[in-house]
């Protein structure tokens, strides 16, 4: 199968890994474009970009995953599917419909909203 991925921070890069090391096929890794970080606020590449570079994949870094130009890109790659692991935009309708096997969704700020609910605070 033809796969997508989109995640930005470290904690996506296991699942991209587990995909690089299955069967199928990693046509492109979304990523958001590189940001301003540290004192020198010089903009750097998300940790799954620099992952995705060292594996020679190809890596897209789009202002918004939903503008007409980056739906037309995720079209050209004829992907079956993509994997979103906190990714860091919303992907809407639009976007999601390219992909013909769907585009299952890992949502971090949900895991960690229900996961922190079930604690007490200190």
């Amino acid at each position: 199968m033809r796969i997508a991925f989109a995640g930005t921070p470290a904690v996506a890069i296991p699942t991209l890994e587990a995909l690089i090391n299955s069967e199928h096929e990693i046509v492109a890794v979304i990523t958001q474009p590189p940001a301003a970080q540290g004192r020198s606020n010089k903009p750097q590449s998300s940790a799954v970009a620099t992952f995705a570079a060292q594996k020679n994949l190809l890596v897209i870094e789009p202002e918004s995953i939903n503008a007409p130009q980056t739906i037309e890109t995720l079209k050209d790659l004829k992907a079956d599917l993509a994997v979103v692991v906190a990714y860091g935009q919303l992907v809407k309708n639009d976007a999601l419909q390219v992909f013909p096997n769907g585009c299952p969704v890992a949502s971090l700020a949900r895991c960690c909203a229900s996961s922190s609910s079930n604690h007490p605070r200190r």
